[in-house]
């Protein structure tokens, strides 16, 4: 056996050029059936709501669908196939899967989707709709989806996990690695849900401290990826030297370049958050203008009339100018 198969259980993949981008796959027996199950899953609750007559935001099931095939990509493509070889691309599947990923699924409001089509149970019992609203008002799910949490989780973890052994870890058992991408996975899921999710269970601070949470977390991000880059430090430099390619590039260059594509690979899902924020945000304040505008139509403008007569109150109690006494005594002009 060689040593790329011992370590591995493969032989090294061949070297990375373009078109290897595309077609270097390796099935992953979890992670692959996975994704193809969540979309299978979720394009059935969609077709289950348009037999009823209900309808569904096509972009939502376009966001949920792309998420998966980018989940499927950093699993299961390139970024699998390589990452165990490549730092570079072993950073392409993380920051996949930790930021680009997550953001599409969560856009996709998956728990909306499930309530609205999984039945409910009138006789007492706990069914799959029942046991689903439990878990979104449970206590730990109110704990880590708390705005400043989800936060620090999001970031930390990252940090924890490359200057801890934890990163090491990963590459030498397989159990580890799943942990390592399930734990970036739900971490990102959790920040995303935080900033522009819909669903019911996290707590959602007001916009404006929604755009200061999503700028200074990925402020955070890439001044973690910039320090990454101005490391003389080699991470797992044992496992890359023993497996460095022939056609690859030295470890330092490597590294400098995965924490360049890291700092990259985090811009797209920060655009995708803030255009998804600013418009969840107009929609909010349209909403509130309208729910405003029936409440003063049944009302026949009560609150415009209580306005306007506070004013004239406090008109009243403001002495006129041209009428009002020096206050010397004397006369004016």
């Amino acid at each position: 056996m060689t040593t790329a198969e011992s370590l591995t259980g493969r032989d090294l993949p061949p070297p990375l050029d373009l078109g290897a981008w595309f077609t270097g796959w390796t099935f992953d027996s979890l992670f692959g059936p996975l994704a193809v199950v969540m979309i299978v899953l979720y394009l059935a609750g969609v077709v289950r709501l348009r037999r009823r007559g209900d309808g569904w935001p096509v972009l939502r099931t376009i966001a949920w669908v792309l998420g998966w095939l980018l989940f499927l990509w950093a699993t299961n493509g390139a970024p699998g196939t390589y990452g165990k070889v490549l730092f570079s691309m072993h950073m392409v599947q993380h920051m996949t899967i930790a930021t680009g990923v997550p953001v599409f699924l969560v856009l996709g409001t998956p728990v909306t989707l499930a309530l609205r089509t999984l039945r409910r149970r009138n006789d007492g019992t706990m069914g799959p709709r029942e046991w689903l609203l439990r878990a979104v008002h449970a206590w730990p799910l109110k704990i880590a989806g708390h705005p400043v949490v989800a936060a620090v989780v999001f970031v930390g973890g990252i940090v924890a996990f490359y200057y801890a052994s934890a990163f090491e870890t990963s590459l030498l058992a397989h159990t580890a690695h799943v942990v390592m991408v399930l734990h970036f996975l739900v971490s990102g899921y959790l920040f995303a849900e935080v900033v522009v999710g819909a669903d019911p269970g996290v707590q959602r601070p007001g916009y404006p401290l929604r755009a200061l949470l999503l700028m200074v977390t990925f402020g955070f991000h890439a001044l973690f990826s910039v320090g990454l880059m101005a490391s003389t430090t080699v991470f797992a430099a044992d496992w890359f030297g023993a497996l460095r390619p022939s056609w690859g590039r030295s470890l330092a260059a490597d590294q400098y370049v995965g924490a360049s594509l890291g700092w990259g690979l985090g811009e797209y899902p920060l655009g995708v958050m803030a255009v998804a924020l600013l418009v969840s945000w107009v929609q909010a304040d349209r909403r509130e203008r309208r729910r405003f505008d029936r409440r003063e139509a049944r009302s026949d403008d009560a609150e415009l009339a209580a306005y306007n007569e506070r004013l004239h109150r406090l008109a009243a109690t403001i002495p006129d100018e041209r009428t009002s006494v020096p206050r010397d005594g004397g006369t004016s002009g």
